[in-house]
């Protein structure tokens, strides 16, 4: 089962310049693709590790804490008792990741709001992973739909972007409850 997770497509080329013009700039080359099988197993291993991470998750999204971006779809699970599903909060989303979080905070946080922001902070976020620290929780309550009041985990599991340099996270909130 597909959980909505895109990965990028990659693609390993081999490049070898054939031709140069008189000042020794390539005007000819031909990129020799390599290692599919290799690039396959790494997605496929990368799907089964997000599949086991959310598999007890009640949401998640993916951030793009360098630029403070939500990257793709947020995921809520609450909505529907078997599959996840995409919440259209596009306006919140498209005003950035901590924007969208301190709106979130104030529709729903019952908890200590002051805490929550300052731990999903991007800077705050960045500054953990630069510490060497790749997994930050930060835990809370929040009101649902029908008034009731649940507690979660929102836990951040950070990396670095190997093309672009830089710092995501994949933020997954558990809900403990009934724990």
């Amino acid at each position: 089962m597909r959980l909505g997770i895109h990965p990028p497509f990659l693609l390993c080329v081999k490049l070898q310049i054939t031709e140069r013009d008189e000042n020794g700039n390539p005007i000819m080359a031909i990129g020799i693709v390599e290692n599919q099988i290799e690039i396959k197993k790494l997605l496929n291993k990368r799907e089964k590790y997000i599949s086991t991470i959310l598999s007890n998750a009640v949401g998640y999204m993916e951030v793009n804490l360098t630029q403070n971006k939500i990257e793709g779809n947020i995921i809520n699970a609450r909505k529907q008792k078997d599959a996840f599903e995409e919440i259209h909060e596009k306006e919140q989303i498209e005003k950035g990741y901590d924007e969208f979080e301190t709106w979130w905070c104030e529709q729903a946080l019952v908890s200590d709001k002051e805490e929550f922001l300052t731990v999903s902070n991007c800077k705050y976020l960045i500054s953990c992973f630069e510490k060497g620290k790749n997994i930050v929780d930060v835990f809370c309550s929040y009101q649902k739909e029908d008034g009731s009041i649940n507690d979660s985990r929102h836990t951040y599991y950070l990396s670095k972007e190997e093309v672009t340099g830089d710092i995501v996270a994949m933020c997954v909130v558990y809900d403990l409850t009934k724990q």
